[in-house]
């Protein structure tokens, strides 16, 4: 129970580090860190840009092709969310339909704030974490109902 809540929080941690702060610092940090090289990290915060078109409309119009790019964004996003499907694990007062918006929520709140911290806003990104959150509420419940009991002994509260 003590390393699901740490896990939890360490996820926490990291979602916010890797969705707020900007590239430029996530990238200087990776190069320091390999090649212990001395670097200077410029950041324009409130310089975002913002995209309002879902992909799917660009894959119609074929401005996108498909480029691998495209496709670790996409599946990267919804990986990411898929833990917060294992909310009712950390939480007593919240169910499957909170942890949904929950994680909604949370995706809405950093896309909303990453353009004013040098990142940018793209409506993909929301698409993809809503279903990240579904599918992992999906996967949380199948083992549940599966496996009846094998996630009530990692559950730090009892879930309604």
């Amino acid at each position: 129970k003590v390393a699901v809540a740490f896990l939890a929080i360490f996820y926490y941690i990291m979602l916010l580090f890797l969705t707020l702060f900007p590239q430029d610092i996530l990238a200087a940090f990776w190069v320091k860190l390999l090649n212990r090289d001395a670097i200077s990290i410029k950041v324009d915060f409130g310089v975002g840009e913002y995209n309002f078109t879902p992909t799917i409309i660009r894959y119609i119009t074929g401005e996108y092709i498909g480029s691998a790019w495209v496709w670790k964004m996409i599946v990267g996003n919804i990986i990411m969310y898929l833990p917060f499907g294992f909310f009712p694990l950390v939480s007593k007062k919240h169910g499957y339909r909170r942890a949904i918006l929950l994680g909604c929520a949370t995706s809405f709140v950093i896309e909303i704030v990453q353009p004013y911290l040098g990142r940018s806003f793209d409506v993909n990104d929301i698409f993809c974490n809503i279903l990240g959150v579904v599918i992992g509420t999906l996967l949380f419940k199948a083992v549940d109902m599966l496996f009846p009991g094998s996630t009530k002994k990692y559950k730090i509260y009892d879930v309604k």
